[in-house]
């Protein structure tokens, strides 16, 4: 699955979008509100998360240590 951010190819026309999709060829024939196509800005693999997350203990700073 891919998200896509396209933009209005009017440059009077502000309109931005993200979109689910499964390929490319799905963006064909998306038209904004005002007429004009959308161009593809920018396109991201969305992937389900496999990992976990593991608290990590806090850090702590030896900037503040006495030299013994």
């Amino acid at each position: 699955m891919l998200l896509a951010r396209i933009i209005c190819s009017d440059p009077a026309c502000t309109e931005e979008v993200e979109v689910t999709v499964e390929s490319l060829d799905d963006l064909d024939g998306f038209v904004c509100e005002c007429g004009f196509g959308f161009v593809l800005a920018q396109v991201s693999e969305l992937r389900e998360a496999s990992g976990a997350v593991i608290p990590l203990p806090e850090r702590r700073s030896t900037r503040n240590r006495r030299a013994a």
